[in-house]
């Protein structure tokens, strides 16, 4: 059984980092490509980041429905409080939605539970009928490192029910069920704040025996990479790692430079510059942090950032890297980091 919880799909998850792009993506094409063997699908809420998802989300969730249901997984799910909504989108992809019907799925009785506001949610669980595994959307209070915004305790989950697995809070976590059996957060498929980079985001694999659940594998998505510029090697040094990292990332997830600011003082760009560039295609942006609509294409601002007089090498690539054909871009770049040094051949 695999389960994955809170993927939030929608074009942009990093707030206040609109060039970045398809992280919520990248996570369900690594499933997709890689199907389990048959394993059913259980998803624990907010598959969407909202009620109303736009075009290539539902065209990534179809992609890899497709996929898991050409693979023989049965999928189910419940819905999370925000893509909660009268009828579930997810069902219109083949995804069965839980409820408090008990459905047999791999030899357990399961039910599910929909987000729903507090009030509400204690009244709901006095009706869950005995099962072996309860799937919920609610942040419990164990899982939280601060008082407030939780709903439920552990000792909230009737002893009738034997396993629990909850999404909502993004974290990974496993406890005890009054019961004794699994409480599993599955936690984000993928990091959206710099805080998170190293919380080891992905999907967990679980085993089913005497009616029990246990953990066999946390599979981690290895996202994006951000590389930090720790000193003061100019623009020409952090472009140049940006080049080399983009020579060899996945395509989906190009890596994203952070750079001090002297290395881009010229163009006036205040502490905190990310510095993006995407692989084969023609741009290279260079963004404020704290001003993200301050983002810029680097072929429109090229002469301010880099002036040819002082690097003409490196002014040369880049004019040609933004404006050669798609195909070209990755030859580009590598003949320059030959050039360099930084590799041997292309």
């Amino acid at each position: 059984m695999i389960a994955i919880s809170d993927m939030h799909l929608a074009r942009h998850i990093w707030p206040g980092r609109p060039s970045i792009y398809g992280d919520a993506y990248a996570p369900l094409r690594a499933l997709a490509d890689s199907p389990p063997g048959k394993e059913p699908i259980i998803m624990a809420g907010d598959i969407f980041d909202t009620a109303t998802p736009d075009g290539d989300s539902l065209w990534e969730f179809h992609r890899f429905c497709s996929a898991m249901e050409k693979a023989g997984c049965p999928m189910y799910a419940v819905q999370g409080n925000h893509d909660r909504s009268s009828t579930p989108l997810f069902a219109s992809f083949g995804v069965r939605r839980l409820s408090l019907a008990p459905v047999s799925i791999d030899g357990l009785r399961v039910c599910g539970l929909d987000w729903m506001p507090s009030e509400r949610l204690l009244r709901a669980l006095a009706d869950v009928p005995p099962c072996d595994l309860l799937v919920m959307h609610a942040p419990f209070r164990h899982m939280l490192g601060y008082e407030g915004k939780w709903q439920l305790e552990l000792k909230d989950i009737p002893a009738h029910v034997g396993s629990v697995i909850a999404g909502d809070i993004h974290v990974f976590g496993t406890s005890s069920v009054p019961s004794g059996g699994l409480f599993l957060s599955p936690g984000a498929t993928r990091p959206r704040n710099m805080d998170d980079l190293d919380g080891g985001f992905g999907w967990v694999e679980l085993d089913v025996a005497g009616g029990r659940l246990a953990v066999r594998n946390r599979r981690k998505f290895e996202g994006r990479k951000f590389i930090v510029v720790e000193d003061a090697a100019g623009l020409t040094g952090a472009l140049q790692l940006a080049c080399e990292a983009a020579a060899t990332a996945r395509e989906e997830l190009p890596p994203v430079l952070l750079v001090p600011p002297d290395c881009v003082e010229a163009a006036g760009k205040p502490a905190g510059v990310l510095v993006s560039i995407r692989n084969k295609t023609r741009e290279i942006t260079v963004e404020r942090q704290a001003d993200p609509a301050g983002s810029c294409s680097l072929l429109d601002q090229l002469g301010a950032l880099v002036k040819q007089e002082e690097e003409p090498e490196l002014h040369s690539l880049l004019d040609s890297l933004l404006r050669a054909p798609d195909e070209l871009v990755d030859r580009l770049v590598k003949e320059w980091l030959v050039g360099k040094g930084v590799i041997e051949s292309i």
